[in-house]
């Protein structure tokens, strides 16, 4: 995990991103072009774009750099003895470097929704038709692929859909990581919506948050004077995961859950993006990231119970840096002990009328005077 990012130290940024961002975006692409990409071949590109606009990922850098004679506190067996340690000694004093996810929508206008719309287009390499939601799922394979993921889903660089022979070299050619960074924004969940339509929505039940809700949710849950990296985020209905970004400048832990495969690749692309550590999970905090693929309606017991399709694939990577047994959370549990929480009932003052006599009804306001030309009618006078 050696990375660097010249980008670090250079003093004019913000010149070179606004340089960047007003370049035209590309629309034409070398057919037959042949390259061999590796597994992660495109987490250099993340690392490089977000060291020029924000530092997370050098943020997560800092956080897996624990110095060897504070590794012993990182091997203490008790959890919650570990997690004060991890407070007190291991973090860094300097909190989680803040995104600003914005409160307007995806326009069309916007430039990193207009180059997906350019890639999704260009993937049509034969001139016939492929579904948008196709396009849509092998994009996020060949995203997640790049980015290096573990799962057996992203191993290998996904086959592509008929009709779309070649749209790999494509999105080779004309994706751009920087305009999906320089304005962070929930694009798959905007994109996704659109190619369900209506009537898809109805049978899937999802319907995105807008941006604005998650905001207003995140300012209602935290507090700038409190340090909550440690907390741990959980949303049962995850989606693309766009009530986890604004939650991502606050801490360092989420499990989601979501019946739907399609929106959880979207919620990985979304956190490789803005949120490293759900991404990657930090080695010694793996046991409290995760993701899971399922119903979080039914019990673990049930054939469509929630199961990880993410904590388990990076526990093994990280055996070997960090050979402390810690405990997997089982997640499927934990979901049913929510389900299983009966809210009190709450108890509403009576309202009680008060009665009145038909003579009161009639009473007129002191001073009231019916105005000129309107007619006697019933009313509260």
């Amino acid at each position: 995990m050696k990375y660097f990012s010249v980008y670090s130290l250079v003093p004019n940024k913000e010149a070179i991103a606004k340089e960047e961002y007003d370049r035209p975006l590309k629309t034409e692409y070398i057919p037959h072009l042949k390259r061999d990409l590796k597994p992660g071949w495109l987490f250099p590109h993340l690392y490089n774009h977000d060291a020029l606009l924000y530092g997370r990922w050098e943020y997560w850098h800092r956080l897996q750099l624990v110095p060897a004679n504070k590794f012993h506190l990182l091997q203490e067996p008790d959890p919650q003895i570990r997690l004060t340690n991890i407070q007190q000694h291991i973090l860094p004093k300097e909190l989680i470097p803040p995104i600003s996810f914005g409160e307007g929508g995806v326009f069309s206008h916007n430039k990193g929704r207009k180059m997906l719309e350019i890639c999704l287009d260009k993937m049509l390499t034969k001139g016939g038709y492929t579904s948008l939601l196709t396009r849509i799922e092998y994009f996020l394979d060949w995203l997640l692929y790049g980015f290096g993921h573990p799962h057996p889903w992203f191993s290998q660089l996904p086959a592509e859909p008929s009709g779309c022979e070649g749209c790999s070299m494509v999105l080779y050619q004309l994706f751009n990581l920087f305009h999906l960074l320089y304005q962070p924004q929930d694009y798959w969940g905007n994109l996704i919506v659109e190619a369900k339509g209506k009537g898809s929505q109805k049978h899937t039940g999802y319907f995105p948050t807008p941006n604005t809700v998650a905001i207003a949710m995140a300012k209602m849950l935290f507090s700038d004077n409190l340090d909550t990296r440690l907390q741990i985020g959980y949303e049962p209905a995850i989606g693309t995961g766009v009530m986890t970004l604004e939650p991502s400048n606050q801490v360092l832990n989420m499990v989601g859950t979501d019946i739907d495969k399609l929106l959880l690749k979207a919620c990985l692309v979304n956190w490789y993006l803005y949120c490293p550590w759900f991404a990657m999970p930090v080695f010694y905090l793996v046991d409290r990231v995760d993701l899971l693929w399922g119903n979080s309606l039914v019990g673990s017991d049930h054939p469509n119970a929630p199961r990880s399709i993410h904590q388990k694939y990076w526990r093994e990577k990280y055996l070997d840096i960090y050979p402390v047994s810690l405990v997997e959370k089982d997640w499927s549990k934990e979901v049913q002990k929510f389900i299983d929480l009966q809210p009190a009932k709450a108890k509403a003052p009576e309202i009680v009328i008060q009665e009145s006599n038909s003579e009161s009804k009639k009473q007129k306001p002191k001073g009231f005077k019916r105005p000129l030309g309107k007619k006697k009618s019933k009313s509260l006078f």
